[in-house]
């Protein structure tokens, strides 16, 4: 989302904006993830929009045990919400 890198206009990606943006860079990607894509918009998908599938691409780096050494958020308790909210 544009408006999370104006946080830190000198950022390229998320990991640049988590690295130079500390907290408030921080607390701005939470914010956003926990309000991008939620179990409606899957509920819809499925129920409104007859998809049956959907890609959920994953860097190894955003998981927990990986993501604690870098400067990225881990996204595992999104990626296991997902597939709770496919099932």
């Amino acid at each position: 989302a544009p408006d999370l890198f104006a946080l830190v206009p000198s950022a390229d990606d998320e990991r640049s904006l988590l690295a130079e943006g500390g907290s408030e860079a921080r607390d701005a990607v939470a914010k956003f993830r926990e309000t991008f894509i939620t179990q409606e918009d899957l509920h819809w998908l499925r129920h409104e929009g007859g998809i049956d599938a959907v890609r959920l691409p994953v860097g190894f780096w955003c998981l927990d045990e990986f993501a604690a050494s870098t400067p990225m958020m881990s996204t595992q308790r999104y990626v296991d919400a997902v597939f709770d909210w496919a099932e």
